[in-house]
């Protein structure tokens, strides 16, 4: 820095010299002249080494900006894993506790089949072996064994909704199942509710399912849709191919990384309260009134695409609606034999099935 003053000292005073009005002698020496020539000479040296300098200083800032910017993604990434792992361990939460009310459901369910099994073979018994009975007495039996069955189809519903059907399955369509949903509803929804629909049938891969079950699934969640829109509202239904990459497996317990068909119900209804989203699949839970539902629609959903190898996202937003997204693996079996087409062809693809009045619809 001494170096850099003196020769700054000597510029300013050359330049004073050179714009002085008097002409001066110049009578320095030949050692003051090397000096000179030493000192700019050294100037020059510091100039190169400043600008070598700053042009470090800029490289390290820029490794520093670029450093900092990976901190920050660090730190991003970091976010994201804690929030993916507290997701994670909620729903493993979730599912030891629906393990625990499966757990009991099951051996409720046993100990009532033993309970319904005699009463009805005893009320057919009693019907068979005492034919001159009153007509009172044989419609009090044939109550008592219809209501005894009606309990034990009960206990075979809460079966399924804990265990699953067990049923065999083997590659199915999915879009002619939901174009019969969708005609149903239509007939059968009030007319307050417009049904829209996006299904594209032949480039929907096929899934490993049995087709009661796949049709009892969509027409729950249907039905929920409807009873979430008392005064009317919106339902979207549509089916797509999808892929789930390792990142989307990762951010749910039953997802797996390959090809899905993935079934979208949608409405703008009340929507779910959040403290109530991770309840609305347990077994006997529900917002319903008892004489409305039994809790048992969505445990049972929960179950039998489990037992297909899929998973169920829900969406809400209390006030703007639901959206429930089922994910189905999709096979790439041929074709099943003996399917004709349908005699009565369903809407296009992205139609909307205009609401009617109720005189138009089936009884």
């Amino acid at each position: 820095m001494e170096v850099t003053q003196q020769a700054r000292h000597l510029s300013i005073s050359a330049t004073r010299i050179n714009q002085s009005p008097v002409a001066l002698p110049i009578t320095q020496s030949a050692s003051s002249q090397e000096e000179l020539c030493l000192a700019l000479e050294q100037l020059h040296v510091t100039q190169k080494a400043l600008s070598q300098a700053k042009q470090k200083l800029a490289i390290a800032s820029q490794r520093l900006k670029q450093e900092q910017q990976q901190l920050q993604s660090a730190h991003q990434k970091i976010a994201e894993q804690a929030t993916l792992f507290s997701q994670l361990e909620h729903q493993f939460d979730r599912d030891q506790r629906l393990e625990r009310v499966v757990a009991l459901a099951s051996g409720v369910v046993h100990d009532l089949n033993n309970v319904f099994a005699p009463i009805v073979s005893i009320s057919q018994l009693l019907r068979l072996k005492h034919p001159g009975l009153d007509a009172r007495s044989q419609e009090m039996l044939r109550a008592l064994e219809d209501s005894a069955r009606r309990g034990a189809s009960m206990v075979q519903q809460i079966l399924i909704s804990t265990q699953g059907s067990g049923q065999k399955c083997s590659p199915v369509q999915i879009a002619p199942l939901l174009q019969d949903v969708i005609t149903l509803i239509h007939h059968t929804f009030p007319a307050s509710i417009c049904i829209y629909q996006n299904i594209p049938d032949p480039a929907l891969g096929l899934v490993l399912a049995d087709p009661t079950e796949l049709h009892q699934i969509l027409m729950n969640l249907c039905v929920n849709a409807r009873d979430a829109m008392p005064t009317g509202g919106t339902l979207t239904i549509s089916a797509e191919n999808c892929a789930i990459d390792a990142s989307m497996a990762q951010q749910h317990q039953n997802a797996h990384v390959g090809n899905y068909v993935v079934v979208t119900i949608a409405d703008t209804g009340i929507g779910i309260a959040p403290d109530l989203r991770d309840r609305i699949f347990e077994p006997f839970f529900t917002t319903k009134t008892p004489d409305q539902g039994t809790g048992l629609g969505l445990a049972t959903v929960l179950n039998i695409v489990k037992s297909y190898g899929g998973f169920i996202q829900v969406f809400s937003d209390l006030g703007k609606g639901t959206e429930v997204k089922v994910y189905l693996p999709y096979v790439t079996a041929p074709e099943p034999r003996g399917s004709e087409p349908d005699a009565n062809p369903s809407p296009a693809v992205g139609s909307h099935l205009a609401p009617h009045s109720p005189s138009d619809r089936d009884s």
